[in-house]
């Protein structure tokens, strides 16, 4: 197995635990902001729909038109970075609207690193604004889309445990 091919299947299996975890979180409890966690899974996901763009598409390919037309990511931008605050996103989109986009980041950034020729992983990343804070290279930002997925599956996790029940790894649920 190549590099590439590395990247696509820990990406994609990044990708699926994902959805697994934001499916078993019941869409009426996606704007519940629990004291100790200070977050939401609205606020989740439409997070993850710019760290995807951000880190897998942008800093990788450059902009992509047709990922900007399908979802309004200048509002994203307003809801869902660090620094807001997850009630700032309460009620802005629904939970149908995140899932559909975060999976459009997903299969877009599959599409983009699955076509990259495994000489570009080690050029430098597009130019992104903010300065990326982490990567360099294509590579850097590749993994750290996987890194920074995983991150959030945990936050997740966690959401669901509070606000629903504790998540079944086993049956995925």
């Amino acid at each position: 197995m190549d590099c590439i091919d590395m990247l696509v299947t820990q990406t994609k299996e990044t990708y699926s635990w994902m959805n697994r975890v934001i499916d078993a979180i019941p869409e009426e409890k996606w704007d519940i902001t629990p004291d100790a966690l200070q977050t939401n899974v609205s606020w989740q996901v439409g997070h993850l729909v710019l760290g995807i763009y951000y880190n897998a598409i942008w800093a990788v390919a450059g902009m992509q038109m047709d990922v900007l037309t399908a979802m309004p990511l200048k509002d994203y931008a307003e809801w869902f970075t660090t620094g807001t605050t997850p009630q700032r996103a309460v009620g802005k989109v629904t939970p149908g609207a995140l899932k559909a986009h975060v999976n459009i980041m997903a299969r877009k950034s599959i599409t983009l690193i699955s076509s990259l020729p495994a000489g570009n992983l080690t050029d430098n990343i597009e130019p992104v604004l903010p300065a990326h804070p982490v990567a360099k290279s294509k590579f850097d930002a590749i993994d750290w889309n996987i890194k920074h997925t995983f991150w959030h599956c945990g936050q997740l996790g966690l959401l669901k445990r509070v606000v629903d029940t504790r998540f079944d790894f086993g049956s995925g649920k």
